[in-house]
């Protein structure tokens, strides 16, 4: 390794995803920010109350 005894280094490991889990963390976060969205807007009701 080219570094020195005792120098701190930094390691970054990524996955590599295949375009199915891509699309699902694509469509999941798409959902989260639309609920995220009526949340805010008050337009969320808990289960109990319709």
């Amino acid at each position: 390794m080219p570094f020195a005894a005792g120098q701190k280094i930094e390691i970054i490991i990524l996955a590599e995803y295949h375009n199915e889990v891509d699309s699902q963390l694509e469509e999941l976060r798409q959902k989260i920010d639309s609920a995220t969205e009526q949340i805010l807007a008050g337009n969320v009701k808990d289960g109990f109350n319709n």
